[in-house]
């Protein structure tokens, strides 16, 4: 049954807009950054890295169950106070903008490459920014439902494709189970665990989510949900294309799309898995829109995030447009940039806002 609306998500939207937001990953450029890093044992990755980021997540749920509805930023300003709050939330928004613009880019890529070569890369950028732009205007509400009708979709057609290409993978190609070794390995976790940065972020959605305890049940269920999902993708990643030739597949989950033939009628799938893609990547995208408008409404106490939006899609265009090819894009600039520099940033602050909330507590008695 649906809930009243409200103006306000439940369990089930917030953990469909962290499973859609984090879980769309697999099919964008993060696949190609893990491989490299973890090689035949890339699938213990997210394992350690779901663990690691366990650990802020569980301190982030506590301090919002201790300033109830207030959000991310609101609890920055409240614990680090006005001057180094304004500053720590720059950076978070730069960061969130960036890494937009830098997502849809690639994604732009992906889709310009694999499917329409001939289309020029603006107009592929334009229109998924303009979708992402529309549905983000609608509200964190109806995205939240949004993202619940079209997650069982997503889930149940990447199901499939795992099914029906079955007998093509080759369980030996996981060995040596370690890879390049289970000390490499924990150190790229903790490099990558960046990956989930998410579910520190969409703390900022916290004053729109009904109570705390639906927020913290969507998120140990998303935590939990992702890291399954993200470990069973990536082995079935090297169980198809083994590891070194993986290493020279652009995009995997795009071609695992193009190898699937089923009888003799149609002899190309592609579109049909590109569709559902596209609208996860829409829902994802939205989001992304949304948490930059909430940073500056937190910021400035302001109201109304519909007049900002328009803004920061602009802005996101702009930025996306900077790269000159996806090598760029995805290896530098996400690599460096943004998953080992900004957002190692994000994921380690609430570790530093529980600790210094912890000391004024105590000092204030």
């Amino acid at each position: 049954m649906l809930q009243p609306a409200d103006g306000k998500v439940g369990t089930r939207e917030l953990f469909a807009i962290m499973s859609i937001s984090i879980g769309i990953k697999l099919s964008d450029g993060t696949p190609m950054l893990l491989l490299e890093a973890g090689k035949n044992a890339t699938w213990v990755l997210p394992l350690v890295a779901g663990a690691i980021i366990l650990v802020p997540t569980l301190l982030i749920l506590s301090l919002l169950k201790e300033y109830k509805n207030k959000n991310l930023v609101d609890i920055v300003f409240i614990v680090t106070g006005k001057y180094i709050g304004f500053i720590i939330c720059v950076i978070i928004l730069l960061a969130m903008v960036f890494a937009n613009a830098l997502n849809q880019r690639t994604t732009a890529d992906i889709i310009s490459t694999m499917f329409f070569p001939t289309t020029p890369i603006l107009i592929v950028f334009l229109l998924l920014i303009g979708s992402s732009y529309v549905v983000a205007r609608v509200g964190i509400e109806a995205v939240g439902r949004t993202a619940w009708v079209v997650l069982p979709y997503i889930k149940i057609v990447l199901f499939m494709l795992f099914v029906l290409l079955i007998n093509e993978i080759h369980i030996e190609f996981l060995f040596p189970i370690a890879g390049p070794g289970l000390d490499v390995l924990i150190k790229e976790s903790f490099s990558y665990h960046t990956i989930f940065f998410e579910f520190i972020l969409i703390a900022l959605f916290f004053p729109w989510v009904r109570d705390h305890k639906s927020y913290k049940t969507a998120t140990l269920l998303a935590v939990g949900f992702i890291v399954v999902e993200m470990t069973v993708t990536m082995a079935y990643f090297v169980m198809m294309f083994d590891y070194p030739q993986i290493s020279h597949v652009a995009y995997p989950f795009q071609q695992l799309t193009k190898v699937l033939e089923v009888g003799t009628i149609v002899t190309s799938y592609e579109g049909f898995f590109l569709g559902f893609w596209i609208m996860a990547s829409v829902v994802r995208f939205s989001i992304y829109l949304l948490l930059s408008a909430f940073i500056v409404c937190s910021m400035f106490q302001l109201k109304d995030f519909q007049p900002i939006l328009l803004p920061f899609a602009c802005l996101t265009l702009l930025i996306g447009l900077i790269p000159e090819n996806p090598t760029e894009t995805t290896f530098f600039l996400r690599d460096v940039f943004l998953l080992q520099l900004s957002w190692y940033f994000v994921t380690v602050l609430p570790i530093l806002l529980w600790i210094t909330y912890k000391v004024k507590e105590r000092f204030n008695g």
